[in-house]
């Protein structure tokens, strides 16, 4: 009999014994996927039985937009529009992680940053900058009473940490993205654009037409704080966490800095600016095993984490034959009454 002939022969014994329940095949396993979104707290996964890696992705947060002039809605104020840096978007980093059953992983989801004030003709108190969104983001930069603007606040990052719940044991980050610097006192002065998150890398913030811009966090250090038009230069970022945007002095003119994004180091916050453009804030820099693929700005509003994963294939369940056979071989069983409750 030749090769095709007995390949013919065996085909057609499968399939008899197939269509005969003889033999099972065991079922393809779906994959999993458990997303995780932003709850401005710490969250869990336990891994299941049977799974010995994930594969993850953590995007970073947005940063907030830098506040601006708007004479349409203040008729107080005689310039033209005078506009707020972008926010910029968060970093997606995607790795393979291996785990164990029974293995708790910790899950940080950044939160968004939120968006700079805008100025309010002869506010007699300072405008706040926007809040640092949760997970390193960082606060905007305040702008003093009178006619300036408030800086956008850093978005946070998301990442998974291993074996613990502190910084050191973060295995896979993306970057949050800047907050874009306030507006200054006209049309020319706008405030300059939060870098996005990373990447390896972050990505640096605008210049205002005051205030500098923060540098970006890399895997080895915090971004710059970038320099002050009059007053407060940016903070510099760190382990974790964006610098903060510099604030405006005390003279009615001090337009406020963007706020750095978070991430496995943080960017540097933007300068304060002058009566001009606050700097925008730097973004946050991802983190990964080798195998890490990164995305630099990616991701926008709040932050998100997804782990997915395949279980064991189940054993084939036995054919109707060996069920008779093993319903023969077993003794007779006592039949048990049912539980019954009183009261």
């Amino acid at each position: 009999m030749d090769r095709i002939a007995r390949t013919a022969t065996i085909s057609a014994a499968f399939a008899a014994l197939l269509g005969a329940g003889l033999i099972g095949i065991a079922p393809a396993q779906t994959p999993q996927t458990v997303t995780f979104n932003h709850t401005g707290a710490a969250q869990t996964f336990t891994v299941p039985e049977g799974v010995t890696q994930v594969t993850a992705v953590a995007c970073g947060a947005q940063g907030g937009t830098g506040g601006g002039e708007d004479p349409n809605a203040n008729p107080n104020l005689s310039d033209a529009d005078s506009l707020g840096g972008n926010g910029a978007a968060g970093g997606k980093a995607t790795a393979v992680l291996p785990v164990s059953p029974g293995e708790t992983l910790n899950i940080h989801v950044g939160g968004a940053g939120g968006d700079g004030a805008p100025v309010i003709s002869n506010n007699p108190v300072a405008v706040p900058g926007g809040a640092g969104g949760f997970n390193g983001g960082a606060k905007g930069g305040d702008a003093d009473a009178d006619t300036v603007s408030s800086g956008g606040g850093g978005g946070g990052a998301s990442d998974v940490r291993q074996a613990g719940n502190g910084l050191a044991n973060r295995v896979l980050v993306g970057g949050g993205g800047g907050g874009g610097g306030g507006g200054g006192e006209g049309p020319s002065d706008p405030g300059g654009a939060g870098g996005a998150g990373g990447g390896a890398s972050g990505s640096n913030g605008g210049d205002g037409t005051g205030g500098g811009g923060g540098t970006a966090g890399t895997q080895a250090a915090g971004g710059t704080g970038g320099s002050a038009g009059n007053n407060t230069a940016g903070g510099n970022g760190a382990v974790g966490s964006g610098g903060a945007g510099g604030a405006g002095d005390a003279t009615g003119t001090g337009v406020g800095g963007g706020g750095a994004g978070g991430g496995y180091h943080g960017g540097g916050g933007g300068g304060d600016g002058d009566g001009q453009g606050g700097g925008g804030g730097g973004g946050g820099s991802a983190f990964g095993p080798s195998a890490v693929t990164y995305e630099q700005g990616a991701c926008t509003g709040n932050g998100y984490v997804t782990l997915t994963y395949v279980g064991p294939a189940p054993s084939p369940s036995p054919s109707p034959e060996e069920e008779e056979e093993d319903t023969q071989a077993q003794p007779a069983q006592a039949v048990k009454g049912q539980p019954t409750f009183t009261g």
